[in-house]
C-alpha cells in the first residue's frame, strides 16, 4: 500500500497550504499546471458514516491525502439513474430529461420503466462532448449496473454510436440484483488502465446492492459491511494498478456515491396504491411508481377535474402514516396553499408524477404485501442525499482539507443554495471533470441554454491544471 503512505504524506505537506484557500471559487487560482488524468469512482449507495480506518481505510487513507466535502448532496431524486446522469453532464434533471430511476410515459397502455435508455437524455455526456471535442482523448465507461450500460451506451441521438471509447459489458451479472459484483468490474478497471484513458467512470455496485437484499437488519446489516470492506480492497487495487502503471501521479480521482441508505424495519411499509384504491374521488385514476422512499403518482389520461383529484391524492398523502412530504408538481388552483415542487430542483419535467410523495426517515414505499418493494435498504428521500465526494489523487495539485458548512442551519434538506458554496451537489462533479479536462459548455457550443449548471470544485486544487482537450 505505497500510494497510502504517499497520499498522508503528501496531504500533510499542504495542508498549510489548504488552509490559507478560500472555499468561495476560482478567483485568482494559478492555472497552466500539467494536464491531469481524471478517474470519476462511484462507490454506489456509500453513507459518509461508512468511510472509516476499520471497514474502509483504503477510502480513508484517500480522505486523509484529500478534499472531503462535509456536506455533499445528491440531486432529487435520489436514486442512482438520476445522480449517475448529473455527474456525467453537469445538468439537473430538468435539462438532462432525467428526474427518477422510473417513470410511467402518460399512455395509458405503458408499464412504468427504468430509465435506462440513452434515447431519453437530453443532455450530452462528457463521453459525447469529449467525442465531439477532443477526439484524441480516451474515455471509458465501466459499470457495474446493467440499467447504467444502458443509459450511458450512447449520446441519444439513435445513431447506435457508443460515445465512450470503451464500454465494458457487465459481467457476470447476479440475476437477483441486475449487476456485476465489484471484484469483476475492478478486473475490467485493471484491464484498461494500461491504455492511459484520459476519463474512466467506474460505478461499484455492491454496496447499494447488498443494501437492497439484505434483510438481516435495520441497524448494522452484516452483508453490506462485507460488501463494503471488500469494495474498499477494489478501491485499493485500482489506485495501486494506476500507480503501477506510472498514472497516479497525474491522476485527480473524484470518490463519491450517488446516494445514502435509510433503513426501515422489513414490515413497515406505506401503500399509497391502498389508500387511493380506497377512495372513490380517487379509485382507478392513478398510477403509482415507486422509487423507494419516493412515491410518483401520475394521473391516468383522460381523468375530469384533474385539480380536484389532485387535490384530494394531496390531502390523502399527507394524511397517511409515514408520509413526510407531498408537493405538487405544478400549481394546483383548486388547493393555492398546497406545496409544489421547488424551482431550485429544477426537475419540473412530466416525467415527474403530477405529485411526488417522499418517506419519513425509517419508513419505505411498497404495495400492500409488501412484495414490489420488501427490502428495509432504501433510498431517494430528503435524508438519503447526504452522499460522499472526495476530490483525491496523486496529483500535487490535489489539496487536504475537510470542508464544512459555516452555517449548518442553512443546509436544508430540500433548498440546498444557501449552503451551495461550501457544499459539493452531484452537477458539481460533471462540471469539475469538464474543467479539469478543459471540455466546453456543449450547449453553449450548440448555441443553446448552457448545459452546465453546478460549479467547479476549484476549493480541492492548489492550482488548474492545462487542458488535456486543446
Amino acid at each position: 500500500m505505497k500510494w497510502y503512505r504517499k497520499r498522508v504524506a503528501a496531504g500533510a505537506l499542504v495542508a498549510v497550504t489548504a488552509i490559507a484557500l478560500s472555499v468561495s471559487g476560482a478567483s485568482g487560482r494559478p492555472s497552466g499546471a500539467e494536464p491531469v488524468r481524471v478517474v470519476v469512482l462511484v462507490v454506489d449507495g456509500l453513507d459518509p458514516e461508512d468511510v472509516n480506518a476499520l471497514d474502509s481505510p483504503n477510502i480513508q487513507a484517500l480522505r486523509e491525502g484529500g478534499t472531503w466535502w462535509e456536506q455533499a448532496r445528491s440531486i432529487f431524486v435520489a436514486e442512482t439513474i438520476p445522480n449517475h446522469t448529473a455527474m456525467m453532464t453537469g445538468a439537473y434533471a430538468k435539462r438532462s430529461g432525467i428526474p427518477v430511476n422510473t417513470f410511467w410515459s402518460r399512455r395509458a397502455d405503458d408499464e412504468p420503466v427504468d430509465m435506462q435508455d440513452p434515447v431519453l437524455l437530453k443532455a450530452e455526456t462528457m463521453f459525447t462532448a469529449i467525442q465531439k471535442q477532443c477526439p484524441d482523448l480516451r474515455t471509458a465507461a465501466i459499470l457495474s449496473k446493467t440499467y447504467l450500460h444502458g443509459i450511458f451506451s450512447g449520446d441519444g441521438d439513435g445513431d447506435g454510436n457508443v460515445d465512450a471509447d470503451f464500454l465494458w459489458e457487465p459481467g457476470p451479472i447476479i440475476p437477483e440484483s441486475d449487476h456485476a459484483p465489484d471484484t469483476a468490474t475492478t478486473e475490467a478497471v485493471l484491464g484498461e488502465i494500461p491504455n492511459s484513458p484520459d476519463l474512466m467512470f467506474v460505478n461499484l455496485g455492491d454496496v447499494d446492492r447488498s443494501g437492497h437484499v439484505d434483510p438481516s437488519g435495520v441497524q448494522d446489516p452484516a452483508i453490506r459491511r462485507l460488501a463494503l470492506q471488500n469494495t474498499d480492497v477494489q478501491v485499493g487495487r485500482i489506485v495501486d494498478a494506476l500507480e503501477a502503471e506510472g498514472l497516479w501521479e497525474s491522476t485527480v480521482m473524484l470518490l463519491v456515491s450517488d446516494h445514502s441508505m435509510d433503513w426501515s424495519a422489513p414490515g413497515d411499509f406505506i401503500s399509497l396504491d391502498e389508500v387511493f384504491a380506497a377512495d372513490p374521488r380517487t379509485a382507478d385514476r392513478y398510477v403509482v411508481v415507486q422509487n423507494g422512499g419516493v412515491d410518483n403518482v401520475y394521473l391516468q389520461p383522460g381523468t375530469k377535474n384533474k385539480n380536484k383529484v389532485l387535490k384530494a391524492m394531496h390531502s390523502l398523502a399527507s394524511e397517511t402514516d409515514g408520509v413526510e412530504h407531498v408537493f405538487y408538481r405544478t400549481k394546483n388552483k383548486r388547493d393555492p396553499k398546497g406545496q409544489r415542487l421547488l424551482k431550485v430542483w429544477k426537475m419540473h419535467s412530466r416525467r415527474v408524477g403530477d405529485l411526488v410523495a417522499f418517506a419519513a426517515p425509517g419508513r419505505r414505499f411498497s404495495d400492500p404485501d409488501s412484495t414490489s418493494n420488501p427490502i428495509p435498504g432504501n433510498h431517494g428521500h430528503p435524508i438519503t442525499r447526504h452522499s460522499v465526494a472526495l476530490v483525491a489523487g496523486g496529483s500535487p495539485l490535489v489539496l487536504q482539507q475537510s470542508i464544512a458548512p459555516s452555517d449548518p442551519d442553512a443546509v436544508d434538506p430540500f433548498n440546498d443554495t444557501k449552503a451551495l458554496s461550501e457544499q459539493s451537489e452531484q452537477v458539481d462533479i460533471g462540471v469539475t471533470v469538464a474543467r479539469l479536462l478543459g471540455v466546453e459548455d456543449p450547449g453553449v457550443q450548440a448555441g443553446l441554454s448552457p448545459q452546465y449548471q453546478g460549479r467547479v470544485l476549484d476549493e480541492a486544487l492548489s492550482a488548474r491544471p492545462a487542458p488535456a482537450c486543446a
